[in-house]
């Protein structure tokens, strides 16, 4: 199941990483329409931040982390900070 996901994931980020250019450069009004995908992509990205707190690893010593406190500590102290700024809302409140 989390191949699946991270597969998905990887579908999402290339969206990301294709259409944002795209829409930098050639759309001058953001439609209903946009707006709806962006938040949509934001929701799936939120999915993913709640799924890696779950979510078991491997350590630098190929052991299986499975332990919840350990998993939540270990993403809060690395990526966790950069991925909620990432879905961050700012259109909301800087218009």
């Amino acid at each position: 199941m989390r191949l699946n996901w991270d597969l998905f994931m990887t579908v999402i980020l290339f969206y990301v990483f294709f259409v944002t250019p795209y829409r930098l450069a050639f759309v001058d009004e953001e439609s209903l329409a946009w707006r709806i995908g962006d938040y949509g992509v934001d929701f799936i990205f939120l999915l993913d931040i709640m799924l890696t707190f779950f979510s078991a690893y491997y350590n630098s010593k190929f052991i299986l982390i499975d332990k919840r406190t350990t998993i939540a500590i270990s993403y809060v102290t690395s990526w966790f900070l950069i991925d909620i700024v990432a879905i961050f809302p700012f259109d909301l409140f800087f218009q």
